[in-house]
Order: structure tokens, then C-alpha cells, then sequence
């Protein structure tokens, strides 16, 4: 175990169920993995997949279509083909819109604070 490379004694350890995080120096890792060599490999957990382009799409029309306190209508969804695709003048108007939204959002959660006072 000495000989193998830090990455490798995770691997290992990780594919055995050995939690690793919090240690730092790799003569830990060598020993937790001398005194974890008998336990068996843990079942290979399923690959994740993305989701194609129509489950997204299908998932952001189900939200918008969701009813609750207030309006999902103006939502804008944006993705990162999106971002791609836009030039510098869209990302700032992405970004400015983003900003204003959470500018107005904090000055009603002020306003409410001080009026509760």
C-alpha cells in the first residue's frame, strides 16, 4: 500500500466504504487501508446520466405550470447552453436582472424586518 499513489489508497478505500475525508497525510490513508484489505468491495453504484434536452425541457414547463403563491410565469429559466450562447451584452443583462431581482427581494425583507419592530 506504501507504493501506491494518494488517489489510489481513496479509490480503494472508497470502493470498500472507508470514509477518507478529514485525512490529510498519506501514511493515514496507508494504514486505513492495511487494516480495511478484508473487506469486500461495495456494489458499483449506477452511473448518473444527464437528463437529455426534452426531460428538461418537459421538467421546466412542469414547473412553470405548478400553482402556488405567486405567479410562476415570469420565471426565466436559464440553462448552460444558454449562457453559451449569449454575447457579452446578453450575460450582462442575464446578470443585471439577476441582481435587481435580488435587490428587490432583500429591500422587502428589510422593509418587513423594520416594520416588525
Amino acid at each position: 500500500f506504501s507504493q501506491m499513489k494518494v488517489r489510489e489508497l481513496q479509490s480503494f478505500l472508497e470502493e470498500r466504504g472507508v470514509v477518507t475525508a478529514g485525512i490529510n497525510e498519506k501514511s493515514e490513508l496507508v494504514e486505513k487501508a492495511m487494516n480495511s484489505a478484508h473487506l469486500p468491495k461495495l456494489a458499483e453504484k449506477p452511473q448518473k446520466r444527464r437528463p437529455s434536452k426534452q426531460e428538461v425541457e418537459d421538467f421546466v414547463a412542469q414547473i412553470k405550470a405548478m400553482s402556488g403563491r405567486q405567479s410562476m410565469e415570469n420565471i426565466n429559466v436559464i440553462t448552460g447552453e444558454d449562457i453559451k450562447n449569449l454575447d457579452e451584452d446578453g450575460l450582462k443583462n442575464v446578470l443585471e436582472k439577476g441582481s435587481a431581482a435580488k435587490r428587490k427581494f432583500q429591500s422587502k425583507a428589510d422593509k418587513k424586518e423594520k416594520s416588525e419592530l
